[in-house]
């Protein structure tokens, strides 16, 4: 769970920089992780 976690966090961060170099709309990314989140976890 913890590394679960922590490679989220990554993730977010990642995409947020992504979408801070692109459009600078960190909102739609943060629900697509939301998204996964809800995928991965049963």
């Amino acid at each position: 769970f913890v590394y679960f976690l922590y490679s989220l966090i990554i993730s977010l961060i990642f995409c947020w920089t992504k979408e801070e170099i692109n459009k600078n709309i960190p909102h739609e990314c943060i629900n697509t992780i939301v998204v996964l989140l809800y995928k991965k976890c049963p």
